[in-house]
């Protein structure tokens, strides 16, 4: 009798202390497990969400990855990795044989161990070359240089939104990088230059939620190829040879003033008379055409294409900034509107907020402190009943065994507890993410 209380109570023990490795050693997160070995070296991944970095701690049964106190966040969501081939994971007997993995990636010279929950797979959907592009998202279809703006626009704020906090930057980049382009001899090899560019954009592992900040640099590369394409189907295609630069200007001349609303094909003669112009002699200048110079008609395609420039300046700006700049308005119904839209932004910034990982993180500490402080108490209780079972009488036993009936109860509705509640807690946020 008493060797099979004295088994019962070793077995016991051992069963509840390994309820606490198994409890104490998931992941505040419940992550999800993701086998390291079915992807190569140099796969893409992309963040989910921001992602801490983790350090692995190793001690003589397990291995525990903890988020390192040192560093805040190592990636920023939406952000594309590369996988190094290295990984770590948390000791498998702790998850009944399903471990969680911890990939090693890398950003640039940054590297990181991530929790598989945090990447997603990352399949590029950008087309391989700016001409895909340009058939894929209608650049071609886009007539009003207003309607382009507005477009990049609303993706940079998107991008913004997202995290991608330099977009105005990499705008800027590209503008410089048109501009040189601009400055090359022939369309031909400004539209090489373009298509190189486009290809290094693509392959830019800098990305957001949807791509914003990839669309809103790849719109502006696209607005200019198409330029260099309608170029070539108004004007034929430009290798750098000789031309007559007086037809050139004077074919250029009469598409600026038929263009209508198409600032495309606008954009487009302006440019091919500003070439005319650099390259006809000061005769082929002073040569009237229509009964006017080509050098007056030029003064006065610049004076249109200026207000031009500036009606659409005009369209494109904020009648206000604050608290949000929001819209273009260009009449008090659309001012009005913009206001109401800011002020409902400006309420919302009142909103309730909270900090996920800290909401976590006490989340995690107070499950740990109960169930430690639970199964502690279960022991103690279990070896006090073990020991009045073993040393006293006969009468006595049989109360004790009433008590141990009620003290399995007791430990099977605290433990099922504890299991339930890291049951809901990584359901949900499965769910919710």
């Amino acid at each position: 009798m008493v060797r099979n209380i004295k088994r019962f109570i070793f077995i016991l023990f051992f069963l509840i202390l390994f309820i606490l490795i198994n409890s104490c050693s998931v992941n505040a997160e419940g992550l999800d497990t993701t086998n390291p070995s079915s992807y190569p070296k140099g796969t893409k991944f992309k963040l989910n969400k921001d992602a801490y970095n983790y350090t692995i701690e190793k001690t003589l049964w397990w291995k525990k990855a903890k988020k390192d106190p040192e560093d805040k966040f190592r990636f920023k969501k939406g952000e594309i990795v590369e996988y190094t081939g290295e990984y770590e994971t948390d000791v498998e007997v702790a998850h009944f044989g399903m471990p969680t993995y911890y990939f090693e990636v890398k950003k640039g010279i940054t590297k990181g161990l991530i929790c598989s929950k945090d990447l997603d797979l990352y399949e590029s959907t950008r087309p391989a070359t700016i001409t895909e592009f340009i058939s894929k998202y209608g650049i071609a279809s886009i007539k009003e240089e207003k309607e382009l703006n507005s477009k990049i626009k609303e993706l940079s704020e998107k991008a913004t939104s997202a995290g991608y906090i330099d977009i105005d930057s990499s705008l800027a980049y590209i503008d410089n990088n048109i501009q040189m382009v601009q400055g090359y001899p022939s369309r031909e090899e400004q539209k090489k230059q373009v298509e190189k560019d486009y290809k290094n954009l693509c392959n830019d592992t800098l990305a957001v939620d949807g791509d914003y900040a990839f669309l809103a640099q790849a719109y502006k590369y696209a607005a200019y190829y198409q330029e260099l394409l309608t170029m070539d189907e108004e004007y034929g295609k430009d290798d750098g040879k000789d031309k007559d630069w007086g037809a050139e200007f004077d074919k250029a001349y009469k598409k600026y003033k038929s263009a209508g609303k198409d600032d495309t094909k606008k954009n487009a003669a302006f440019k091919m008379m500003a070439e005319a112009m650099e390259n006809m002699s000061l005769e082929e200048r002073k040569e009237k055409v229509d009964g006017k110079k080509r050098s007056d008609k030029w003064g006065e395609i610049v004076d249109e294409e200026n207000d031009r420039k500036e009606v659409i300046e005009a369209t494109e700006s904020e009648i206000y900034k604050q608290p949000k700049r929001v819209s273009s308005a260009s009449t008090s119904e659309q001012s009005i509107d913009d206001m109401v839209s800011d002020a409902d932004s400006f309420l919302k910034k009142g909103s309730l907020k909270y900090d996920e990982s800290a909401l976590q993180g006490f989340s995690q500490t107070t499950y740990n402190i109960l169930l430690t402080v639970g199964v502690f108490v279960a022991v103690i209780v279990g070896g006090v009943i073990g020991i009045k079972l073993m040393t006293s009488g006969v009468e006595e036993k049989a109360e004790y065994k009433k008590m141990l009936l009620i003290y399995l109860i007791g430990c099977l509705v605290m433990f099922g507890g504890f299991v339930a509640w890291k049951f809901i807690v990584n359901m949900m946020q499965n769910i919710w993410g």
